[in-house]
């Protein structure tokens, strides 16, 4: 059975493979639990959750203390999805949930609500990079590249056959990126001893380049591209009517709410609606 410590840095490659020798290593019963205590609960990040941590930390935990007032409102969140990998329960999608419980004083004897993936390992990236719970953080452009990067090395491992439109579909980016994840790839695949899933994006395409062949702009250039086209659609009413503005935004985006910062985060018109992501 997998550990906490095994998991902290095991690659979506790795697990793959213990995943094929294994399967999932629990009875049907066991299988078939809705609710599962909160210790039996484990993270594979590097598989299943590419976050930019040193500039998501406080984001992050802004999102969990929302999520914690939900729980203590509400009692339960959405279902943490998970893996079973040899009778470890690896999270797919709901790191921050399981974190929120913690916030809220639960037990780790607390059984809370889990899905267990009955499917494939590529099942599971799919579902990872889909995200389709309102109870998850929205993700900065880098996590949606490494979630790519991770698809796009486990897709050439693995032969699950998802052509580049349909990574860039699932992660959000853009098909010319995933293409440059597929020739990085080829390169990197030389070395026989280098296992690419175990790197970021921005890692992989540093390995091996001088500093100065790095391209950093590209995120820089989508956000002033974004600036200019919401400049020119919007014009002057944010800053003429910005009470409209606000709340026709909000409206429109309340997943927001917690990405604008504190004041919003302690706000009585914070309200979590449950979402079960859909079923493979």
């Amino acid at each position: 059975m997998l550990t906490p410590t095994d998991l902290a840095s095991v690659s979506a490659r790795e697990l793959a493979a213990l995943y094929e020798k294994h399967g999932p290593g629990l009875s049907e019963t066991l299988l078939s639990q809705t609710r599962v205590a909160l210790h039996l609960l484990h993270k594979a990040e590097r598989a299943f959750q590419p976050r930019d941590k040193l500039e998501r930390a406080a984001l992050k935990r802004m999102h969990i203390k929302t999520l914690a007032k939900a729980i203590k409102q509400r009692g339960k969140l959405d279902p943490i999805v998970v893996l079973p990998i040899d009778g470890t329960r690896i999270i797919v999608d709901g790191h921050c949930r399981l974190e929120a419980y913690r916030e809220a004083g639960l037990r780790e004897t607390h059984r809370v609500p889990v899905r267990h993936l009955r499917g494939t390992f590529a099942d599971a990236l799919k579902l990872a990079a889909t995200r389709n719970s309102k109870e998850n953080l929205p993700w900065t452009p880098a996590e949606r590249r490494n979630a790519a990067w991770t698809m796009t090395c486990s897709n050439a491992a693995y032969q699950y056959g998802w052509t580049v439109r349909e990574i860039a579909d699932m992660t959000g980016i853009a098909k010319s990126v995933v293409g440059r994840m597929n020739t990085t790839l080829k390169e990197l695949s030389q070395n026989p001893a280098m296992d690419p899933s175990s790197l970021t994006w921005k890692e992989a395409q540093r390995h091996g380049k001088p500093e100065e062949q790095y391209d950093e702009d590209w995120e820089e250039k989508k956000l002033r591209e974004l600036e200019e086209k919401i400049g020119n659609a919007l014009g002057p009413l944010p800053v003429q009517q910005p009470g409209l503005f606000k709340d026709a935004f909000l409206n429109l985006y309340p997943f927001m709410l917690v990405v604008f910062g504190e004041e919003y985060v302690n706000s009585e018109d914070i309200e979590l609606q449950p979402e079960t992501p859909s079923d493979f």
